[in-house]
């Protein structure tokens, strides 16, 4: 497959990028565009209002859930550090060898080009494609052979403006994909409007409770418990990545696949509590066992134990404690 790989921090991303992915795909005749978000550019060092790798990831995955070809990837965000792009084109090669990788890149990174590691390398290993933007001018007839410009439509949009729109508790409607709006409030914006809003609902929940769900079959319940490290900061990115907007909807989907009718978490300090609810039926060891090798389960584990005083390499059946049931109503 031909594949087309558009760089960026996406800070966050914005319905630009998507609208000039949609356009590169068709005009360079692509078969997939592969957004593929950079950790700090090495020509930009010192950016102080980059967001998490993994969270403007998880934003980028989001946004894109619905578009056909056009992937979030964090490619990139695996590889040795600094970020250089050679490097990446060269591992991606070795990864996928039945893979053409282009490089989509702006008119003005066009015109940084030279200042690239190892440009010459690039130039003559890979295509490139570049899109216009503005304030940059580019000769078509002085382009190396193996740069080409599509006319793709300028969009007045930026990352910098979502940022200032959110952070001074303004609209970003029509700006980001409605799927990442609470997202982008939550992470760039002020205490105040969705983000603020849904902190307050869960407050008052706290207090009035937690309405449950009905199934139409009788179930049983298995409560376990797990301790983070005792780290604010670790405690709220735990608490961020477990949201209904930052959650992973692969690892919801292999819960279900198992067949657990619902699962919830409680926190109280840096100690959780799970209460998960299954058929009577529901044979523990053997739900555990397969969820283990389900899609991005193991990748998921991984990620979320910089958050939980665990082993390195815990399964979730590891790390999870199953707890005694020492009172209930007898009735």
């Amino acid at each position: 497959m031909k594949i087309g790989l558009f760089g960026g921090s996406f800070n966050p991303i914005h319905v630009g990028h998507i609208a000039l992915a949609r356009q590169l795909k068709k005009l360079a005749g692509l078969d997939e565009v592969w957004l593929m978000v950079s950790p700090q550019n090495p020509l930009k060092q010192g950016r102080s209002d980059l967001l998490d790798d993994h969270l403007r990831f998880e934003m980028t995955r989001t946004a894109l859930q619905n578009e056909e070809g056009i992937v979030a990837c964090d490619y990139e965000l695996r590889l040795p550090k600094p970020s250089f792009t050679w490097n990446t084109l060269q591992q991606l090669e070795k990864d996928y060898p039945d893979h053409t990788f282009i490089l989509l890149i702006g008119g003005d990174n066009w015109q940084l080009f030279p200042r690239w590691y190892k440009a010459e390398e690039i130039l003559h290993c890979y295509q490139i494609v570049i899109y216009p933007r503005q304030g940059s001018d580019i000769d078509r007839s002085k382009l190396p052979e193996n740069a080409m410009i599509v006319d793709t439509e300028l969009l007045n949009i930026s990352s910098t403006e979502v940022r200032k729109q959110a952070g001074e508790g303004k609209s970003v409607k029509g700006m980001v994909p409605p799927a990442i709006e609470a997202m982008v409030y939550q992470y760039y914006g002020k205490a105040t409007g969705k983000a603020n809003d849904v902190r307050v609902e869960a407050g008052n929940e706290k207090k009035q409770g937690y309405p449950q769900q009905h199934f139409a079959q009788p179930v049983k319940r298995y409560c376990q418990t797990l301790d983070l490290k005792n780290d604010p900061e670790l405690i709220a990115r735990y608490v961020e990545a477990h949201s209904r907007y930052k959650a992973w909807p692969e690892i919801r989907e292999g819960i279900r696949q198992v067949g657990i009718l619902e699962m919830e978490i409680y926190i109280l300090g840096n100690r959780l509590f799970m209460i998960v609810e299954t058929p009577l039926d529901f044979d523990w060891d053997t739900a555990m066992a397969r969820l283990a090798t389900l899609p991005r389960q193991a990748e998921w584990e991984a990620y979320v134990a910089m958050f939980q005083a665990c082993k390195p390499g815990s399964t979730s059946d590891e790390k999870w404690q199953l707890m005694e049931r020492m009172f209930y109503l007898y009735e």
